[in-house]
């Protein structure tokens, strides 16, 4: 928005499965950004830094020890809980983080986050089904990050999808519509095309070439960037699962199910 201050602040609205952790780790490596990741789930209560810890705790009043509390403080304080991580560093760098549907109240992300001059947006975005079957897979094995889940074959739930698939939906079109509201102009990050498969320098590249319209910058690359492949190494997310046909046929036969199927295979 013309006239409003260079962005501290730089958040992430995604859904579970679209590549978000793969891009905080990418983010980390900015020497210009300090990533927090899931910093407003109600159950992450963070590592921070000393000096973030102090003025955390100063402007909480708790003992950051208390993690059920400080959690939940968290919450209900988005952006007093960001100035005191910035504070921390010293205002030296851009605080990331991301948000999920279950991570704040919508009306406080509206009226607190969105409406915030300084925060700069991002929406990131990947193929629905994608997203929906690796998180299937990862509540079959207990674990989202740090496991192949190549050889891992769920059965799907077509009532599971739908109901799903019109949660994500309703998301992303309340967060699009959120932003427009306060005249945000938030950057689009699709998981396929921007994080998939980059080497590691090649996607830091790519992202602060895509963040550019955000004012950030400037932002330096990191000398070296580690990146592992893919949770899961199977091409097409049809064979990914147990019952593609099957299910595909249940979805298919439900109200909206085609609509709700049909958007999910799209490309973001």
């Amino acid at each position: 928005m013309e006239g409003s201050p260079k962005p501290r602040f730089f958040c992430v609205l995604a859904v579970p499965r679209t590549g978000s952790s793969l891009l905080n780790h990418v983010l980390s490596t900015i020497p210009e950004m300090t990533a927090c990741a899931e910093l407003f789930h109600p159950t992450y209560h963070g590592e921070f830094p000393d000096g973030e810890r102090c003025v955390l705790s100063r402007r909480s009043g708790l003992d950051l020890s208390d993690e059920a509390a400080f959690a939940a403080w968290k919450r209900a304080h988005p952006v007093a809980t960001l100035e005191a991580i910035h504070e921390g560093a010293r205002g030296q760098r851009i605080v990331t983080f991301k948000v999920f549907p279950s991570h704040l109240n919508p009306g406080l992300l509206e009226s607190d986050l969105m409406a915030h001059d300084d925060i700069a947006f991002a929406i990131l975005r990947r193929r629905p089904i994608e997203s929906f079957v690796s998180g299937s897979k990862a509540d079959a094995v207990g674990a989202f990050n740090g496991r192949d889940t190549t050889g891992i074959k769920p059965e799907l739930s077509a009532e599971v999808f739908v109901a799903w698939a019109r949660k994500t939906w309703r998301w992303y079109r309340w967060c699009e519509a959120g932003l427009e509201k306060y005249g945000k102009s938030p950057v689009r990050i699709g998981y396929e095309r921007d994080l998939n498969r980059k080497s590691g320098i090649e996607a830091v590249r790519h992202l602060i070439a895509l963040l550019a319209p955000l004012q950030l910058g400037p932002l330096s690359e990191p000398s070296t960037l580690y990146q592992s492949g893919p949770q899961d190494r199977e091409a097409r997310y049809q064979d990914r699962v147990a019952n593609w046909s099957a299910f595909e046929t249940a979805v298919r036969s439900r109200a909206d199910g085609a609509k709700l199927l049909d958007w999910a295979e799209r490309s973001r």
